[in-house]
């Protein structure tokens, strides 16, 4: 007679691919008219790096892709798929263009741009130029000089009439 099943039991295929899930060792349950699986297991191994299908005589199949994905260090991107693993991209760039800073990436934290002690000059050989607090300014310098350019711009001071300014930063009277 009528199982619920369209026939038989014997009518039930030995495997089938339903909702994802590859369903094996099939049986008729005819409380329910249809064909069920003993055994289901579903097809998604969570790996972005596998296309995850269900093949109805083979079961569940991973197949290894080339997309796009994170190998959760911020230190690589683009990260991309090979033989079924997540590979990191190439290494970022964490150069912010300031003198100021030492720049680096640390795995699983990304790009750091650490401030350099105060007063470590911006550029070698380019005197007056120093670090503070990881910006770079000009700090003038009037050392020993009472007088003349401080080196960013600015002035040591001016002479008073009717002393001119050396150029050794010095106050002296004019000779005509």
């Amino acid at each position: 007679g009528d199982d619920g099943c369209g026939g038989s039991c014997g009518a039930c295929p030995g495997s089938f691919c339903a909702g994802g899930e590859f369903h094996e060792n099939i049986f008729c349950d005819a409380a329910l008219g249809k064909c069920e699986g003993a055994l289901k297991t579903t097809c998604d191994d969570g790996n972005p790096c596998t296309n995850d299908t269900c093949d109805p005589e083979a079961g569940c199949q991973f197949l290894p892709n080339n997309a796009f994905c994170d190998d959760l260090d911020p230190c690589t991107i683009p990260d991309l798929c090979m033989n079924g693993i997540c590979n990191g991209g190439p290494p970022v760039s964490c150069h912010d263009d300031n003198p100021c800073t030492v720049d680096s990436c640390i795995p699983g934290m990304g790009c750091v741009n650490a401030e350099v002690l105060d007063g470590t000059p911006c550029y070698d050989g380019v005197p007056y130029w120093v670090c503070d607090a990881g910006e770079c300014f000009c700090k003038p310098d009037c050392a020993g000089r009472f007088c003349g350019p401080d080196g960013c711009g600015g002035s040591c001071g001016t002479c008073p009439d009717p002393q001119i300014c050396s150029e050794y930063g010095m106050c002296v009277v004019s000779t005509p």
